[in-house]
């Protein structure tokens, strides 16, 4: 099982302090918050990190590539099945990395992982209380024969 850093900005910070991070401390995943400018200098400055755009998407219904690589996405936000279906599919098709994200408010179920295999996300956000979901992805892993990466965040 691999593990490495996330950073999640609960603070607007500098392009360089977020870029310096992310080379000292091995950070492959950042949910930024600030303007267009800050995503569009993370996508040219990082290599290989996860640049999530959901606060984009969220306050300016912005789904490009040129700003971010990857979207989290909360299923329980959005109503339907059909609509995660379509919008996990809109965002593949602009070449984004979808990862079904856990709201903090949401049930202990083991619905979420099924939803990130059966939509064929990558990636999955999960609170690190979440044992019931983590469990089932790890059987699911099993199951497939898959091998885990899991992402802590900092920050």
């Amino acid at each position: 099982l691999e593990v490495s850093l996330g950073i999640v900005q609960k603070k607007e910070m500098d392009i360089e302090e977020v870029l310096q991070k992310v080379e000292d401390h091995n950070i492959s995943y950042i949910k930024p918050l600030g303007e267009e400018e800050l995503f569009l200098e993370l996508i040219a400055g990082t290599e290989g990190v996860f640049v999530d755009g959901e606060y984009l998407f969220r306050t300016k219904d912005i789904l490009d590539r040129r700003y971010y690589n990857a979207l989290s996405i909360k299923p329980i936000n959005l109503g339907t099945l059909t609509d995660l279906y379509n919008l996990v599919n809109d965002v593949k098709s602009e070449r984004i990395t979808p990862i079904l994200a856990e709201a903090k408010y949401e049930s202990a179920d083991d619905a979420l992982p099924h939803l990130a295999v059966g939509l064929k996300c990558p990636a999955i956000m999960l609170h690190k209380s979440s044992i019931v979901k983590i469990n089932e992805l790890i059987r699911i892993a099993e199951d497939l024969g898959e091998r885990g990466r899991i992402i802590t965040f900092e920050g």
